[in-house]
């Protein structure tokens, strides 16, 4: 016969195992990268108010001075001023000359990996037609 005091109590089991799970989630701000059809991407995710915010940018590459090369210069400057519909992925040119794409986007809570692969693939495929145009202005005739 087994004695029931011997025995632990599930229920206390599970719970200890469930916060020992809860402190090794990752916890914002966390930082990251990836390279994504040829592009290399910087991605993190933030705490802002109550939401997790996903956030990545592409690196595009310099914008060219004036002097250098003056047609594509302005399709890139008409690319950035040009905002369009979509609210979650533009295109920005920073402070040292570089231009990017970038999507920002709400991501499900609690942080987990799978969370955050799935917001990446969303804005992804929110870029791609985006990704496409800055590679044909790139590409156009001088």
């Amino acid at each position: 016969m087994i004695e029931t005091g011997s025995l632990p109590n599930l229920n206390q089991v599970l719970a200890d195992a469930e916060a020992g799970l809860l402190q090794l989630m990752p916890k914002p701000p966390l930082n990251f990268g990836f390279q994504w059809s040829g592009v290399r991407f910087h991605g993190s995710v933030v705490a802002d108010g109550g939401d997790l915010v996903l956030r990545i940018a592409g690196d595009l590459g310099v914008l060219p001075y004036t002097a250098e090369h003056k047609p594509k210069r302005e399709r890139f400057l008409a690319l950035v001023q040009q905002r369009g519909t979509d609210a979650h992925c533009h295109f920005e040119i920073g402070s040292d000359r570089r231009l990017r794409l970038v999507g920002a986007s709400v991501i499900a809570q609690p942080l987990q990996p799978a969370h955050i692969v799935a917001g990446i693939t969303v804005l992804l495929l929110r870029a791609q037609p985006h990704l496409k145009l800055a590679r044909d202005l790139s590409m156009g005739g001088a």
